[in-house]
């Protein structure tokens, strides 16, 4: 995550405290960081947020995909079908023999 995303969710986490309305947040925002500050529907989320009594100004973790696919046990496993048919190919590894979600 960008350092200057957590900046500005601690100012807009600041605001709120202070009791600033959404607009008001926005504004500021978009005073001190210029061209870089957040999107104002991002704004308003992390506001509404906020304000619902959130305290990490961190992303949530996310399911899905892993973003490296590179795992111990994938390698291991593609180790063991090379070794077992050597002609193989790429295309036939992924086409075939590895599930489509790792």
């Amino acid at each position: 995550m960008e350092q200057r995303n957590i900046e500005q969710r601690y100012a807009i986490k600041c605001c709120v405290k202070l009791g600033d309305s959404v607009k008001e947040t926005y504004g500021k925002l978009v005073k001190v960081f210029g061209d870089e500050a957040l999107s104002r529907a991002q704004v308003f989320r992390w506001h509404k947020d906020f304000k619902n009594g959130r305290e990490s100004v961190g992303d949530e973790p996310r399911s899905g995909r892993p973003v490296d696919p590179r795992t111990d046990n994938n390698v291991q496993r593609v180790r063991i079908l090379v070794h077992q048919d050597r002609r193989l190919t790429i295309r036939m590894l992924a086409d075939e023999k590895l599930p489509k979600k790792c």
